[in-house]
Order: structure tokens, then C-alpha cells, then sequence
């Protein structure tokens, strides 16, 4: 009968330790308060200084641009980009008049592109050929890079009139310090 007893006296004191645990468990699971979340997106960027609180590729705008371009015949617009850090790139281009090329590629195949050399190689994942509207958004690599909206004969043949396009281009990079 002790035995019995000590049996249940030690199950007992086992329940209530265990619902202790689970109680503390259940409080832990609660969703926390908005003054509560420091880094919405675990990029290591607190909330309040990311610029890209829901993106862990990108915390600091580098460059917003919001803008009409007219592109004459035979010319092109170039977006010069220089990311210190990997992060996002975030484009849209609407043509109106008839379609353009968009091209990305790096500041060298650029200076190769401009001088007709057959050698310039362009992103296919963010450039797009004959096209009066596109968007995309793309992780970027770190580097010098150039966007150019295209009304030459590189690829699409151009109109006999200017095009006006509309175009918003927007580029985040990780704003982490190197560890």
C-alpha cells in the first residue's frame, strides 16, 4: 500500500511539472505584438531601418526611379546600376508607339553592346525582346550593371517614330555588414 502511495505521490507531482511545461509551451506559441517583431523578414535588418521589410534578399533602396522616356528611332535609354551587395531588381517598361528591346547585362558586355561588338551577351532572365510591356522582379547578383531600354536594330527593328515608354525600376541590395 506505501509503495502504491509513493507511486501516485510521484505521478502527481510528474502532472502538475509536465502542465507547467505545456502551459509555458502554449504562452511561447502566441503570435506576438507589432511593438514585438524586430526583423520581419530574419534578414538580420531591424524592421525599422529595412526598406524591404518583407524581403530577405534586399533591405536598402539603392535606386527608384519612376519615369516617361522617349526613345527616338536608332537609340536606346541606359540605367546605369552599381550593386556593392547582392539584392533585387524590380522593373516594369509599357511602350507606347510599338515595341522595344529591354536588355540587362554588366558594364563590360554594355561597352561592348554600344560599339556593335557581336561578343556582348545580355541576362535573358531579365531582358526581354520585342515587347510593349514587361515586368519582372529577379535577385541581383553584386556588380556594375546596365538596363537599357532598346529602339535600335539589335534585335526588333525599330518604328519610324519615337516611343514613349513608361518605366519604374527599382533596386534593393542587403544592407547586412559583412561578418
Amino acid at each position: 500500500m506505501a509503495s502504491r502511495r509513493r507511486y501516485l505521490g510521484a505521478m502527481s507531482g510528474l502532472l502538475v511539472s509536465v502542465s507547467g511545461c505545456l502551459s509555458s509551451i502554449n504562452e511561447s506559441t502566441e503570435e506576438p505584438t507589432e511593438t514585438e517583431i524586430k526583423d520581419l523578414d530574419y534578414d538580420g535588418v531591424p524592421k525599422s531601418e529595412d526598406d524591404y521589410p518583407d524581403n530577405a534578399a534586399a533591405s536598402k533602396e539603392i535606386i527608384d526611379i519612376s519615369e516617361s522616356v522617349t526613345i527616338p528611332p536608332t537609340e536606346f535609354e541606359p540605367y546605369q546600376i552599381t550593386a556593392e551587395k547582392p539584392g533585387q531588381i524590380k522593373y516594369e517598361a509599357i511602350s507606347k508607339g510599338g515595341p522595344i528591346d529591354i536588355f540587362f547585362m554588366d558594364s563590360k558586355d554594355y561597352t561592348k553592346w554600344q560599339k556593335n561588338d557581336g561578343d556582348a551577351e545580355y541576362r535573358v532572365v531579365l531582358s526581354k525582346i520585342n515587347t510593349a510591356s514587361h515586368s519582372t522582379a529577379q535577385l541581383l547578383p553584386k556588380g556594375d550593371w546596365v538596363l537599357a531600354l532598346d529602339h535600335t536594330t539589335a534585335q526588333t527593328s525599330p518604328n519610324a517614330e519615337p516611343v514613349d515608354v513608361k518605366f519604374n525600376l527599382n533596386v534593393g541590395i542587403d544592407a547586412r555588414d559583412d561578418e
